[in-house]
């Protein structure tokens, strides 16, 4: 299967790249593909020479996402830090569960893929303390961070502004 953007997705990976500092949420409904997005910005990365990392709240999403980055960057590429896999630092795109980087984070900062972008996907979860936490340190490095959801909002009505800086609507 070979992916081709749409031009609402081709603006949005665009926008990753030629924005300044900052921590937007791009938002776009589901199924409007923002899988294939981050896809492309890893993509993007990578041929610059660069890496990045991939955040992912469940295994559905973290399976869905290796898919689609199999196929738009090449398995080869892909380092799976989750638990039952054997990390490989050297790659270029890092594809994290939040529950094992949360965990072993908590061991030892060698935890955190070294990496020049980090996208998170349904960010709109990532304020809670320990995903949090594993952000700021990203933050604190000067890395960029772009987080991906349909939804820029919690159930409790509390918004994601105590971290991003802004909205990007796909």
């Amino acid at each position: 299967m070979t992916f081709e953007l749409y031009d609402y997705q081709e603006r949005d990976v665009n926008f990753a790249f030629d924005r300044g500092r900052g921590k937007p949420i791009h938002v776009a409904p589901c199924g409007s593909g923002k899988t294939v997005m981050q896809a492309f910005v890893a993509k993007r990365e990578m041929d610059r020479g660069n890496s990045t990392a991939i955040l992912t709240p469940r295994i559905e999403l973290f399976r869905q996402t290796h898919g689609t980055l199999s196929e738009v960057c090449g398995a080869h590429n892909i380092a799976e830090l989750r638990a039952g896999s054997h990390w490989r630092r050297d790659k270029p795109i890092h594809l994290v569960s939040w529950n094992t980087l949360t965990r072993r984070s908590q061991r030892s900062d060698a935890w955190f893929p070294m990496v020049d972008r980090v996208l998170v996907d349904e960010c709109h979860l990532s304020i809670a303390p320990k995903i949090a936490e594993c952000l700021e340190y990203y933050d604190k490095k000067g890395i960029a961070i772009d987080g991906y959801t349909a939804t820029p909002g919690k159930k409790s009505g509390r918004g994601l502004g105590s971290f991003y800086t802004e909205i990007k609507h796909a």
